[in-house]
């Protein structure tokens, strides 16, 4: 079963596509002829507000057993917080006289402030964030509107890298649940086999049905976090950025029908087929697609960009395929060929997790290498900034061997492509 998880928009994502950003901008900072625009902008917010606030409360009950680790006192304290900064917003959106709007404006700071201190998550944090960023934006403070931006792109960023861990990590996450349970794995039995053993089975069973829970919530989560990712892109375009990347979240599970191990590519845990083959042995996976509106490729804190594209030569364009350009807008590939690829990935801000980095055409597209042999993995580590790659890797070429220009790094869950027109229009 595929899950297509699309962008669930902002109302501040909306009103910039209605309006544009600079307008938005504008409506922030009192330009009269855009009061309007001020007042919807901070009426649709805090009509929204609830149900994110409530949306988000689901999520981190679902992924963490708030019941069990929260304290409640510190949760009431956020969102009161969040509610008073809100009614300054509102104030200062009703407000004509330009010194008083700016007091509520930074009234209203100041309790976001509050709710960033209270914030029992990476994820309250970022809402918090994106209101000081917007509050900043109002005030004429760039620069502690870009601290807020930041901050929002670390906490978010690190919650869907965290997802992606878990989604992955479901069995052990399922045996320590029900171990806690007192259910702990039966003895072996020596004179049966596994699949033979009645209480071997009832337990994978249960394990079974825990782990497609725990991925099951996962998957629900996973939408409020694409949704800041889109606003914090956007946003960021208030501030001098370039316009956000296109991000898609594909999940899959393990009810995939499965075919027999066939010469083929490997990537994140699935054997992909020749051209013309069947469809290919599927597991379950997280997995963070972006692609590109510039030179560098943006997923929040995560920026890819490409220094050098080259292909070999002496390399001749042989059939093969690539799994992560195999939907669409991307053309799908049917040949290959190897290049040099240089890469410099960043993290910015520097994120507290260490982050594995490879490429996906490091795999047994290689001339000289096993079909199922693994690329080679790079860390980037916890609080570092900046990776260097540099490989011969295999990239997709058209049937004569002229290249489409695609190419793809992998930031732990993340896939993070470049791709030229051509590419991407099927050309």
């Amino acid at each position: 079963m595929l899950y297509e998880c699309m962008e669930a928009l902002t109302a501040v994502v909306l009103l910039v596509g209605r309006y544009g950003v600079q307008e938005l901008v504008g409506a922030l900072t009192g330009k009269a002829e855009l009061g309007r625009l001020a007042s919807e902008l901070f009426g649709a917010l805090a009509e929204s507000e609830n149900r994110i606030s409530d949306r988000l409360a689901q999520v981190e009950q679902r992924l963490s057993g708030i019941e069990d680790r929260l304290d409640e006192v510190l949760g009431q304290r956020y969102q009161a917080a969040l509610n008073a900064g809100m009614r300054s917003l509102l104030d200062a959106a009703a407000e004509v006289d330009p010194q008083r709007r700016a007091e509520e404006f930074a009234i209203a700071r100041g309790r976001f402030q509050e709710a960033t201190a209270a914030a029992r998550s990476l994820l309250e944090t970022a809402v918090a964030e994106r209101y000081l960023m917007l509050c900043a934006i109002a005030l004429g403070r760039p620069m502690a509107a870009k601290v807020a931006w930041d901050r929002i792109n670390g906490q978010v960023t690190t919650a869907a890298i965290d997802l992606g861990n878990a989604f992955r990590n479901a069995i052990s996450a399922s045996e320590m649940r029900l171990e806690e349970r007192g259910e702990a794995p039966p003895q072996p039995n020596l004179r049966r086999p596994p699949d033979k053993d009645r209480k071997h089975n009832r337990y994978q069973e249960r394990l079974d049905a825990e782990a497609a829970r725990i991925r099951a919530d996962i998957a629900d989560a996973a939408p409020l976090v694409e949704r800041l990712l889109t606003e914090a892109g956007v946003l960021g375009q208030a501030i001098g950025q370039p316009p956000p990347a296109q991000i898609r979240l594909r999940i899959t599970d393990a009810d995939a029908t499965k075919t027999p191990p066939q010469r083929a590519v490997s990537w994140r845990g699935s054997e992909w087929p020749s051209p013309g083959q069947s469809r290919p042995i599927t597991f379950p996976s997280f997995t963070w697609v972006v692609a590109p509106t510039a030179a560098s490729t943006r997923f929040g804190a995560l920026i890819a960009t490409w220094k050098r594209f080259e292909i070999l030569a002496d390399d001749e364009a042989r059939p093969g395929t690539l799994s992560y350009l195999q939907e669409p807008p991307y053309r799908p590939t049917t040949h290959i060929r190897n290049a040099r690829v240089d890469i410099t990935v960043e993290a910015d801000p520097a994120l507290p997790r260490p982050l594995s980095i490879w490429q996906p055409g490091a795999s047994g597209a290689r001339v000289g290498r096993r079909s199922d042999e693994r690329p080679r993995r790079h860390k980037l580590a916890s609080g570092d900034r900046r990776y260097e790659l540099s490989e011969v890797v295999a990239v997709p070429v058209d049937e004569h061997g002229n290249a489409t220009g695609a190419d793809a790094v992998c930031v732990d869950n993340v896939v993070l492509v470049r791709y030229s027109e051509s590419s991407a229009s099927g050309s």
